[in-house]
């Protein structure tokens, strides 16, 4: 596998424009041209090694190249098509070839025109460009794949961008100007079908951060990377991420998004999992059995009209504890003290605000800063520990409302347990054992959830046993509270 799809894999590109990607590069035309790798980060507007240029230079030389291509006779759609999906073995030499010989059919040099040793270069009153001949394969692939996203419709678009560009006279703002509507309509795409790309402003930051501090290159997401990236950033004098929810969240989306690319490599084929995203290397501490591909909450299910129907769970004081532990799954086992936090402080941030923002007593709003109201990491579990008590006995119960009236061998050894927890359960719809065909339906989707509900609050829990939460909390106390203390003490 080229490491142009794994990086396209990686940065979690759909299916139907990975197989568009090796349909290109893969073919004769390509043949014997390293353009896999270039073409990937130019699609997912990745920057890698020392290219830390702005992502949208291929559009701007892509344009230009147009220009270029209009001023040898190559005009309008069907000139485009002639020369971008015409030539048959694309190679720099051939390219150049066709060029020289245009250029010299229609007299180059001209007043706006010329042919360097090294490519072609336009002089417009506002400005000179020139591309390199070895640079325009690249820019033929890059067409070749615009063209045929989206049906055509994004083409189709492009076209007409491209028409108004080249229309005489040809200066540098005209070209700037198709660069940024076709920069604007692509960004729309990849939010479309690329997972990094619909995340891009949050990660813009974080990235970043990890580079800086990545050890051999490599990044680490840990519970203090969290924790050091809110507090640099909280207090800022410019563009703040005050909210510690939002840093959480922002970390935990971007383990979904490497860890959905990473899933689908592995589909292709056997590889490490590296650190940084761009050079294809990540790291995760995590002492957590690790989850691939995509995650979803299980309680989601609980919301179908039958099952709310049903008291499975109270929504104040069975669901609304579990809600963010369901939601964020195995980040929530791997970052577990970040979560931790998270249940513990956010709270605490989010009254501090509301009570500045309402301008409520000064006392009130030290009080909350000094965190003493603060959820108490053993309290968090305690609650979790009931709620897994309470899931355990919905599964057993569930179980003898499904259990086939014959069977036996497969039940025998539970059936006890599970009529028993059916007949102490007192909640709406477990009234009766006989089902009828509809209410069975609705209690095989339970039968499904519950499961999963049972793992993760009993691995969230099983992992908590190995550290002294008491003095995690009290340290942790003391941390939030300074740094709340420098984002709002002044504004009291």
């Amino acid at each position: 596998m080229s490491d142009g799809i794994v990086h396209l894999l990686r940065a979690g590109v759909v299916d139907n424009v990975v197989e568009q990607f090796k349909m290109i590069v893969e073919s004769a035309r390509f043949e014997g041209i390293p353009i896999a790798k270039r073409l990937s980060l130019i699609i997912t507007g990745g920057r890698s090694g020392n290219n830390q240029g702005n992502r949208d230079t291929p559009i701007y030389e892509l344009c230009h190249l147009v220009g270029f291509l209009d001023a040898l006779g190559y005009k309008s759609t069907g000139g485009r098509f002639e020369f971008f999906l015409g030539i048959k073995r694309v190679s720099t030499s051939l390219t150049r070839q066709i060029i020289t010989d245009r250029a010299q059919s229609n007299h180059w040099p001209t007043k706006e025109y010329c042919l360097t040793e090294r490519g072609i270069r336009a002089q417009y009153p506002d400005g000179d460009f020139e591309i390199w001949f070895d640079r325009i394969p690249i820019l033929i692939a890059f067409f070749e794949f615009l063209s045929g996203i989206d049906e055509v419709t994004f083409f189709s678009q492009m076209n007409d961008i491209l028409d108004k560009a080249v229309d005489d006279p040809g200066s540098m703002r005209k070209m700037k100007d198709a660069t940024n509507d076709i920069s604007s309509k692509l960004r729309v795409w990849r939010r479309s079908n690329i997972s990094w790309s619909e995340h891009e402003e949050k990660f813009d930051r974080i990235t970043p951060y990890l580079k800086q501090n990545s050890s051999d290159g490599y990044w680490t997401i840990d519970d203090e990377t969290v924790f050091q990236f809110w507090i640099q950033n909280s207090a800022l004098e410019k563009k703040p991420i005050r909210e510690y929810a939002t840093v959480f969240n922002a970390f935990v989306t971007l383990l979904q998004v490497i860890r959905i690319g990473s899933t689908a490599e592995a589909v292709s084929t056997a590889g490490r999992l590296g650190t940084d995203f761009e050079a294809g290397e990540f790291e995760v501490a995590d002492d957590a059995t690790f989850v691939s591909g995509d995650w979803s909450s299980p309680l989601e299910i609980f919301d179908h009209p039958g099952l709310k129907q049903i008291g499975f769970f109270k929504n104040e004081s069975e669901r609304a504890p579990m809600e963010e532990l369901m939601n964020h799954g195995p980040d929530a086992l791997r970052l577990s003290r970040a979560f931790f936090r998270l249940k513990s402080f956010s709270p605490i941030q989010g009254i501090i605000s509301n009570s500045i923002r309402f301008k409520r007593d000064k006392e009130e709003i030290e009080n909350a800063i000094s965190c003493g109201s603060a959820k108490s990491y053993e309290d968090i579990i305690k609650t979790l520990a009931d709620i897994l008590e309470h899931t355990e006995q919905l599964q057993l119960a569930v179980i003898y409302l499904l259990k086939p009236d014959n069977e036996t061998d497969t039940y025998g050894k539970i059936e006890i347990r599970a009529k028993n927890a059916f007949n102490k359960m007192r909640r709406k719809g477990f009234e009766k054992q006989e089902l009828d065909e509809g209410q069975r339906d609705v209690f095989l989707m339970a039968a499904e959830a519950l499961p999963t509900i049972t793992a993760q609050l009993r691995n969230f829990l099983q992992q908590t046993k190995q550290h002294d939460l008491p003095e995690r909390f009290n340290v942790d106390k003391k941390k939030f509270s300074m740094q709340f203390d420098s984002i709002y003490g002044e504004r009291i």
